[in-house]
């Protein structure tokens, strides 16, 4: 590969049509965040229809990027490995626009995770908002005694971010919190946050952030970094009681444990 192409930032985008209705996935930040979205395509026939689908899929990539296409979309695979000579006029001008450059990818080259997102996605069965939330925040951790392993899946408004970490020692409860530090941080202002930890310990923080840190007094910075956080950003937040297990909940289970492989 040229030592040019190696330089950029790597975009993945999945694709899926059915029908005129195209399915993308854009993949950055070395599979840690996923924007997603469903849009009908233009175009007569399958051969317009395919270009329609690669021009608006590229259209939400960042300028200078190298971009690798998912797809099973066998004659959409060839006309990416075409040499650019061989590429549309419309691909070429909107390539040299944002002077991006154009790879195959593989269909089996990102994780799982993101291959059941894009079938959920396609098929509309993401988990849907409830009530007046913006965001859903999972966390997950899990201890070997000697290190604790902890992940976030902060999902909403197209957007799906992911988070892992790893801290000495027995910090379940800690660990937790700075998932939800790092998503507050993410979210927009004046946004509403839903929040599901896997510790009932961890909920206790966000009903009674007084009792729990004279128990854990450790947490203090951490507790005035998430304070300042929703204060400054007009955040507000709710903690269900009841547990959830859908696709999302599953999910950060499984990204903890690959931490632990």
């Amino acid at each position: 590969m040229p030592a040019e192409a190696s330089k950029r930032p790597e975009q993945r985008l999945y694709l899926q049509l059915s029908g005129q209705d195209l399915t993308v996935i854009h993949v950055r930040n070395e599979g840690k965040t996923g924007h997603y979205f469903t849009v009908p395509v233009q175009g007569q026939g399958e051969e317009e229809q395919r270009l329609s689908a690669l021009l608006t899929a590229l259209g939400s990539v960042p300028f200078h990027s190298l971009v690798y296409v998912h797809t099973n979309l066998h004659t959409l695979r060839e006309q990416v490995r075409r040499p650019p000579s061989g590429w549309p006029k419309e691909l070429k001008a909107l390539l040299q626009r944002k002077s991006l450059q154009l790879r195959v990818g593989t269909l089996t080259r990102l994780d799982g995770f993101w291959q059941d997102i894009l079938t959920q996605a396609e098929g509309g069965t993401l988990p849907r908002m409830n009530g007046l939330n913006h965001y859903h925040l999972h966390t997950y951790a899990v201890t070997d005694g000697l290190q604790t392993h902890v992940a976030g899946l902060l999902y909403g408004e197209g957007e799906l971010h992911l988070y892992d970490g790893r801290v000495r020692g027995e910090q379940l409860c800690q660990t937790e919190l700075e998932a939800a530090c790092w998503a507050l941080d993410l979210v927009a202002p004046s946004k509403t946050i839903e929040l599901r930890h896997q510790h009932p310990t961890t909920a206790r923080f966000w009903e009674d952030a007084e009792r729990y840190l004279s128990d854990y007094p450790d947490v203090q910075p951490l507790a005035r970094r998430i304070g300042r956080l929703i204060e400054e950003k007009n955040l507000r937040f709710n903690v269900p009681q009841t547990r959830l297990d859908d696709t999302l909940a599953r999910a950060v289970r499984w990204y903890t444990g690959r931490g632990l492989a």
